[in-house]
């Protein structure tokens, strides 16, 4: 099970239609949740990913994953091996429930999210989203010590270097922060990483990829020109742009080999 969370203003239907993860799941043979904020708890529909209740096993992040245990358990899937991914506040709650239920999620999406805890009222998560979050480091730590112990979840992050609603400084973030945590909590020493630019969808891509002795385990690619969107998305659903990595079906395959 994929569990794929919507962007502020976004429905469910509307992620769907965008992501095209619905054809990626059929084409792969997964099943995909797509969860809805109520506009009673955030007026433009935002997951309230700022709020410090949210930011642990209770409120929204526990709404949210128990809803994908509960619906993994009634369908036979794996609720130990489920993957998150989502968009912008989707993208940083989905951050959230990685570092929150380690034991539940094994791979990590991220499309123009934020760090872990990067703020903890509204008006640090404007900041954080103007001029990027806190030390990569250090919000590295906190996942470590959400964890408790050593995890290996692989992430892939994905931003656009024009982005002017998240500063794509926090795209790095979210990327860093996460080989941080692995070697706070020990599950690897260090990391090796290359750094390559390849034309993906008619346009340039900054790509980093931090690898262990298993693999990939962080790839951040970094879109030139590319505003707020869902990279490789279908142009009918908001917030997306057709062109760039494909970020659907990089997030699915790197998910299927994480399992």
């Amino acid at each position: 099970l994929l569990v794929m969370l919507h962007g502020c203003t976004q429905t469910a239907a509307d992620f769907a239609l965008g992501t095209r993860m619905d054809q990626v799941a059929d084409a792969r043979g997964f099943a995909v949740l797509y969860p809805q904020q109520s506009s009673l708890a955030n007026a433009s529909r935002c997951w309230n990913w700022f709020y410090s209740l949210n930011q642990g096993r209770s409120g929204e992040a526990a709404l949210l994953a128990d809803m994908a245990r509960d619906l993994a358990q009634s369908f036979g899937l794996d609720g130990s091996r489920m993957g998150v991914a989502g968009l912008s506040a989707g993208g940083a709650m989905a951050v959230i429930l990685a570092a929150a239920y380690p034991e539940r999620f094994a791979f990590l999406g991220v499309v123009a999210g934020l760090e872990y805890k990067a703020a903890a009222t509204p008006y640090r998560a404007f900041l954080a989203m103007q001029q990027g979050g806190p030390d990569p480091q250090a919000q590295g730590a906190k996942v470590c010590q959400a964890w408790g112990r050593a995890y290996r979840i692989p992430l892939a992050v994905f931003h656009g270097d024009a982005d002017a609603t998240v500063n794509p400084v926090n795209g790095q973030q979210v990327y860093l922060h996460w080989l941080y945590a692995h070697r706070s909590c020990g599950t690897i020493p260090g990391w090796t990483e290359s750094r390559s630019t390849a034309s993906m969808g008619g346009r340039n891509v900054s790509v980093r990829t931090a690898r262990d002795g298993q693999g990939a385990l962080a790839e951040f690619y970094l879109t030139q020109g590319m505003n707020h969107r869902w990279p490789g998305g279908d142009p009918s659903g908001s917030y997306t742009d057709p062109s760039g990595p494909d970020a659907s079906g990089i997030i699915a395959s790197r998910w299927l080999a994480s399992r």
